[in-house]
């Protein structure tokens, strides 16, 4: 079975589940104390660049993969597990090898 788009084809929105699942993200990456409110908000921004594929995706998936690092294995475990059915491909396969 083929895995459900992240996105409406005809007006490029995100489906609810989709939607859901980031804004998990995005709580999650705001309960992670370990790392500064700079790293906060360059985690939170990044995500959104997780989802599609555009000239940015790499950048985000290098800092996401930076930041996972430092945020605690309990976080990073959590997050990674959010990604994995929101994230692109091609950041799938650079933060997660």
């Amino acid at each position: 079975m083929d895995k459900a788009p992240n996105f409406c084809t005809g007006c490029g929105s995100p489906f609810p589940w989709t939607g859901s699942a980031l804004k998990a993200a995005h709580d999650l990456a705001n309960e992670i104390k370990q790392i500064s409110d700079e790293e906060r908000d360059i985690l939170t921004q990044s995500l959104d660049e997780l989802m599609k594929e555009t000239p940015q995706t790499e950048v985000a998936a290098i800092r996401v993969k930076r930041i996972l690092r430092t945020a605690g294995t309990e976080a990073a475990d959590a997050l990674k597990r959010i990604l994995i059915e929101i994230a692109s491909e091609t950041a799938k396969k650079l933060i997660f090898g």
